[in-house]
C-alpha cells in the first residue's frame, strides 16, 4: 500500500464497506419487495386492528356508566340493551366503513413513508461512501500528520457507515411507531453519525485550508 494512503486506510475501507452494503441493499429491496410490503402492510393492518378494538370497547365502558347512573337517577330502568345496542351499532357502523381494513398498503401514508426511509438506507450508504472515499484521499495528501489523517479518516467512515442504518431501522419501526415515533427511537444513531460525518468534513476542510497557507507563505 502507498505510504501516502496507509494512514487514510480506515476511511477508505469502511468507505468501500458502505458502498457493498449500499448496493446489497438496493439489490434486497429490489428482489424481496412483495415481502417486505406484506410485512410492512401486516404491522399496519395487526396497529390499526389493536385500535379498532380498543377504541369500541373505551366507548362502551363510558356508555356503559351513563347507563348506570341514568338507571339511578329513574330508580332502576333498565337500559342496559340500549348501551349494548348502541355500542353495536358503532361497531356495525364502523365495520361497514371499512376503516382500517379496506386500505391498500401503498395508500396507507406511514406505510409509503416506511419504503421511502428504506430506500433512502440505501442511498444514503452509497453516498456518504463515496463521499468517505473522497475524504480520505483528500486527506492522503495534506502535510497533516499520519495520526490525525487516521483519525479524521475513521470518523468520516464510522459516521458514513453507521447513519444509512438510521434509515432503515426508521423504515421498519414506522407502521408501529408512526412516523414521528420511528424518527425519535433513532436519534441515538443518528446524532453521533451526523457530528462525526460533520467533524471529519470541517477537520479536512481545515487541513486543507491549512495546507494551502503554509504554501503560500513559503
Amino acid at each position: 500500500m502507498n505510504d501516502a494512503v496507509r494512514p487514510v486506510s480506515p476511511g477508505l475501507l469502511l468507505g468501500l464497506c458502505s458502498l457493498i452494503f449500499g448496493i446489497g441493499w438496493a439489490m434486497f429491496i429490489i428482489t424481496q419487495h412483495e415481502r417486505i410490503h406484506d410485512m410492512l402492510a401486516a404491522e399496519t393492518e395487526a396497529l390499526m386492528e389493536e385500535r379498532f378494538i380498543l377504541q369500541p370497547d373505551m366507548e362502551g365502558m363510558d356508555h356503559g356508566g351513563h347507563e348506570e347512573g341514568h338507571m339511578m337517577d329513574e330508580g332502576g330502568h333498565d337500559h342496559g340493551g340500549g348501551a349494548h345496542d348502541h355500542s353495536a351499532h358503532d361497531h356495525g357502523e364502523a365495520a361497514a366503513t371499512g376503516d382500517g381494513h379496506d386500505h391498500p398498503a401503498h395508500s396507507d401514508p406511514e406505510t409509503a413513508a416506511a419504503h421511502e426511509r428504506l430506500t433512502r438506507g440505501h442511498l444514503h450508504a452509497m453516498g456518504l461512501g463515496l463521499v468517505t472515499i473522497a475524504l480520505s484521499l483528500v486527506l492522503a495528501f495534506t502535510d497533516a500528520p499520519a495520526r490525525v489523517k487516521t483519525v479524521v479518516s475513521a470518523m468520516a467512515g464510522i459516521g458514513g457507515f453507521f447513519y444509512p442504518f438510521a434509515w432503515i431501522v426508521m423504515g421498519f419501526r414506522t407502521p408501529l411507531l408512526g412516523m414521528k415515533g420511528a424518527e425519535e427511537s433513532v436519534l441515538p444513531i443518528v446524532a453521533p453519525s451526523v457530528l462525526l460525518v460533520l467533524a471529519a468534513l470541517a477537520a479536512t476542510a481545515f487541513l486543507v485550508v491549512m495546507g494551502i497557507v503554509k504554501k503560500g507563505l513559503r
